[in-house]
């Protein structure tokens, strides 16, 4: 019998949650994933309802535990996307579907508060909650907290809302820049814990639900981009790391900040307590390939074996054909939230195989 211990790993991500087990050395034991859409009532919006995380979340971790036993379990810990916006009512309940990174709504209130404050307030909740403040009202009213997606899943396990900052140069947010923005400080979470930090236990109600054993330590996660760093052992100097998933990010770690003159690329503090990274996130990744496949190859079986069946047909460069892959705007470098994707360089010999290509490059 298999007696090892095992950490429990949840992954919200904009397509899907997954869940996973893991040996104390890191070594996959089980995962199970769970899928839900983005939805857009506007343009420019995009957004996604926060039961539903919940949901898909509680049955990935029901399949996972259902494969292995659940007085193994000695932890668990949960990464998500970032920024999305949760609201949550004096009963714990979301007020309105969450804002996501993707979402392009609160432009204006990036711009104003970035210039405001002196520092890039693109991946802060602050602006988003200015905009509902400013258009929705009575939902900004009806909040009680907000919180990140990590840290909304956080309070489902454990009934406690707390911000965690990965470290203290990496505070999420300041009464002082609340104060700036002009926002209910009382709407924040009134404790604060860094990553790694344990930040409650598994609830009775939950561990019940759940088929795990109540008291499990819930340890503070973070940022799934940071986690991805952690992951990977993306810590020395001269490390780089792309991490794609439904977005693109490309990870340098240094031993002091780059400043491009440009700003076409970011300094930040390592999530680890030392050191840099230096890089970028882009708004397409695995988003592109997927919009590809839906609307060229989802008439066939298997549509992603025949995009790179196709791909591998065409020369490297595909004779050409380049794509500028801003479907919902563009992050670094561009910083254009209404930049559009273009197919260039088409010519009447070029078949649907080059746009494959293009696409994969």
């Amino acid at each position: 019998m298999d007696t090892r211990q095992l950490l429990l790993a949840i992954d919200l991500g904009t397509s899907g949650v997954k869940a996973g087990a893991f040996d104390i050395d890191g070594r996959l034991v089980a995962k199970r994933r769970r899928e839900y859409s983005v939805a857009s009532p506007h343009p420019e919006w995009a957004e996604q309802d926060p039961e539903t995380w919940w949901t898909a979340c509680r049955q990935a971790i029901r399949e996972v535990v259902r494969t292995t036993s659940a007085d193994r379990y000695h932890g668990i810990a949960v990464t998500g996307l970032a920024p999305a916006l949760v609201c949550l009512d004096e009963r714990g309940r979301p007020v309105r579907p969450a804002p996501i990174w993707s979402d392009r709504r609160a432009v204006a209130e990036i711009a104003d508060l970035t210039e405001r404050l002196g520092y890039d307030t693109s991946f802060s909740l602050l602006p988003r909650l200015q905009w509902l403040k400013r258009h929705e009202p009575e939902e900004y009213r009806r909040t009680r907290r907000v919180c990140q997606s990590f840290e909304y899943l956080s309070f489902k396990l454990t009934g406690e809302v707390v911000a965690i900052a990965p470290t203290d140069q990496l505070r999420p947010w300041s009464e002082r820049d609340i104060e700036v923005a002009e926002l209910d400080v009382n709407k924040f979470p009134s404790r604060m814990c860094k990553l790694g930090e344990p930040l409650g236990t598994l609830s009775v109600d939950v561990a019940t639900d759940l088929d795990l054993p109540a008291g499990l330590p819930v340890i503070a996660g973070t940022v799934d981009t940071f986690a991805a760093w952690i992951g990977t052992g993306t810590m020395e100097k001269g490390t780089l790391c792309n991490t794609v998933g439904t977005s693109d990010g490309i990870a340098l770690v240094w031993d002091e900040p780059v400043n491009d003159p440009a700003g076409r690329v970011y300094a930040m503090p390592h999530v680890i307590g030392r050191g840099w990274i230096i890089g970028g996130a882009l708004s397409s990744g695995g988003l592109l390939l997927d919009w590809f496949v839906r609307r060229f190859y989802n008439h066939l079986a298997r549509p992603f074996e025949e995009v790179e069946k196709e791909a591998r047909s065409v020369p490297p460069g595909a004779e050409g054909v380049i794509i500028l892959p801003y479907l919902v705007g563009e992050r670094w470098p561009l910083f254009d939230p209404h930049a559009r994707g273009v197919f260039f360089g088409l010519a009447e010999s070029h078949t649907r195989a080059h746009l494959a290509r293009a696409v994969l490059e």
